[in-house]
């Protein structure tokens, strides 16, 4: 057997070198397990003006109409990315109101840059039959006013879409969807990054879609799982949405380059303060949402420090909301523990 002698200057070298490697390589692993904070920010359209109830349009079929209530439950979102893994957005459910959901927190993942999103319109039959009375009072699937339950046989609603037609729009039409078998999927496409630890992911409704074939101009009402309502579901997952940039936001924060609000304590337990940290918008609304963009609490004027008392809001994640002239400027988690 033959020894060589290896001196120490070497020795030095060759494990400052694997010290390098196994650096290199724990940072490559802590940059795969990343964690990001995602959100989703909805763009509300109507024949590619911003969503408005009463809104007067032009549908397919050359009639007028408006619109004057339009909720909707989305479920089973899955996040597609970094490669087509598949992660699922377990257990949440959104309840969306076109007039005023605006920014959904969905949850921190494992995800730096997406590449799709699937999302179901309604509630899953695992879930669809449960009763609505064993959620807590501000969970989605918690019963609502107005309803979106339509009993334990036929589970939720999972369209509303209400409105008035023909002329000087002096009919009713109603069309509330449901049905297992109406439980449909929509596949889009995506190509946003995260930045910062944040995906902010744009989904765009053009509501407008929604009345392709389904003809309302006789002031049709239809609650149930069949005709215009099977109809109506299978447009919302296939004419309805689109993954955009979100609308938020680079524009808007151009406008206001400082952050407008502050809080803290974040965690918090029984009371937050918000301080006001820019004062050039002119109009501004600060408020406190669940994760399916239900508003629960907002403040619309200030003086200095605000304090505000979160005791009735039970654990979990929130969202803070600010916004200025109209515009989202600026969206942040907020987590409250007891």
């Amino acid at each position: 057997m033959i020894y060589f002698e290896i001196p120490d200057q070497i020795c030095f070298k060759i494990r400052t070198m694997k010290n390098i490697f196994t650096s290199l390589i724990c940072l490559f692993a802590l940059s795969l397990n990343a964690q990001t904070d995602v959100n989703i920010h909805f763009n509300h359209l109507l024949g590619g003006d911003d969503f408005q109830l009463e809104s007067v349009f032009t549908a397919q079929g050359d009639y007028d109409a408006n619109i004057t209530r339009l909720e909707y439950y989305i479920s089973q979102i899955e996040l597609i990315h970094d490669g087509g893994q598949v992660t699922p957005v377990e257990d949440t459910w959104l309840l969306v109101d076109a007039s005023e959901t605006n920014s959904v927190y969905l949850g921190n993942f494992d995800v730096q840059q997406l590449e799709g999103m699937n999302i179901s319109i309604g509630v899953e039959e695992s879930v669809n039959h449960l009763d609505p009375g064993a959620y807590p009072a501000d969970h989605p699937l918690a019963p609502q006013i107005p309803p979106m339950h339509w009993g334990w046989a036929a589970g939720y609603r999972f369209v509303c879409l209400e409105g008035l037609t023909s002329t000087n729009q002096s009919l009713i039409y109603q069309i509330h969807a449901l049905g297992d078998d109406n439980y449909f999927t929509q596949e889009m496409t995506a190509d946003l990054s995260a930045v910062d630890g944040v995906l902010d992911i744009g989904l765009e409704g053009e509501y407008l879609n929604m009345f392709i074939n389904v003809d309302v101009s006789g002031g049709e009402v239809v609650h149930g799982d069949y005709g215009v309502a099977i109809k109506l579901l299978q447009n919302m997952t296939s004419e309805v949405f689109s993954v955009k940039e979100p609308v938020i936001t680079t524009s808007a924060k151009q406008v206001y380059e400082e952050e407008l609000v502050s809080f803290f304590p974040n965690p918090a337990t029984e009371t937050i303060y918000l301080q006001l940290e820019n004062i050039e918008a002119k109009d501004m609304v600060v408020s406190i949402q669940d994760i399916s963009g239900k508003m629960l609490i907002q403040r619309t004027a200030f003086d200095g420090t605000q304090e505000v008392s979160i005791a009735s809001l039970p654990v979990g994640a929130y969202i803070i909301q600010v916004v200025a002239d109209g515009r989202l400027v600026d969206a942040d988690k907020l987590i409250i523990n007891k």
